[in-house]
């Protein structure tokens, strides 16, 4: 994204994606708040799809520590993945990418060991077909 002044552009094509492939809409959404977050655009979109939007203290993870941790594992698997293998950071943008492909595929306990992508897709894995949830 080039610009803050693009996210609400990019958050209704991210809601309109994962509603369209998941047949279910965004329930929820948290934030800080930054200016890109705290519009007119957001307030009217969130009160006319019945989103419910809750707002943490800015520069304070602690209060999103579920996302925080994922960011963290995934930017230390792709440091660890470029290092291990004496590749330029030119690919960094790769790596993390690859990180999140392994995440999603990968089976996790809580889910029945089923994977991220197959839980909220309800489809088989397509090696094409890439979701990132970060």
């Amino acid at each position: 994204m080039q610009k803050k002044r693009h996210m609400f552009a990019k958050f209704f094509e991210f809601k309109a994606l994962v509603e369209k492939d998941n047949g279910s809409k965004v329930k929820a959404l948290k934030s800080d708040n930054s200016e890109e977050y705290v519009s007119n655009e957001f307030k009217k979109l969130c009160a006319s799809e019945g989103i419910q939007w809750e707002l943490i203290a800015p520069h304070n993870p602690q209060q999103n520590w579920v996302v925080e941790r994922k960011n963290r594992s995934i930017v230390q698997a792709a440091w660890v993945m470029l290092h291990d293998e004496g590749l330029s950071l030119c690919l960094w943008v790769k790596a993390c990418n690859t990180v999140v492909y392994f995440h999603n595929r990968s089976p996790y306990q809580i889910l029945e060991m089923s994977t991220l992508e197959k839980d909220l897709c309800h489809k088989t894995i397509n090696a094409v077909n890439t979701i990132v949830l970060t």
